[in-house]
């Protein structure tokens, strides 16, 4: 228990308790714990022309349902993105592949299907800008947040 001028701070069954002390009298003035930021955002890789789980996506993915359990994650944004080769319609499924590919993963390890949902960007944002045709291995992913 802190005691800061008339204030009592104490933590007590998952609540900050304050109690203000005021001419004698001692006043409860509960109040529930801070909100904790949610981990993230958590990045996922893919190998070019790809939306198969490589070992360093299985990593990551690990990681991602871990975090999601741990922070009790009731909804998860997964963003899929490509890189500028091939022709835009193309990246765009490739991009719903791979979103797809890690819902999947997410869900095989026990990541609720109902907290999940799913963007498509296709090429439309890329992380690292590149002439029209340019492979870049950072555009190649999945991008997952927590909310």
């Amino acid at each position: 228990m802190l005691v800061h001028d008339q204030l009592l701070i104490d933590w007590d069954d998952g609540l900050w308790s304050r109690w203000a002390v005021s001419q004698g009298t001692v006043r409860s003035l509960r109040v529930p714990e801070p909100k904790m930021a949610m981990p993230g955002p958590f990045i996922v890789y893919f190998d070019f022309d790809d939306a198969k789980i490589n070992l360093a996506a299985e990593g990551a993915i690990d990681r991602i349902s871990a975090a999601a359990k741990k922070a009790k994650a009731s909804s998860i944004l997964l963003q899929g993105h490509a890189d500028l080769s091939g022709k835009s319609k193309y990246n765009t499924i490739l991009s719903k592949d791979r979103v797809d590919a890690v819902s999947t993963a997410l869900i095989g390890q026990g990541v609720p299907r109902s907290s999940i949902s799913k963007t498509i960007h296709g090429e439309d944002e890329p992380e690292v800008k590149t002439e029209d045709g340019a492979p870049e291995w950072r555009n190649r992913r999945v991008t997952v947040t927590f909310k």
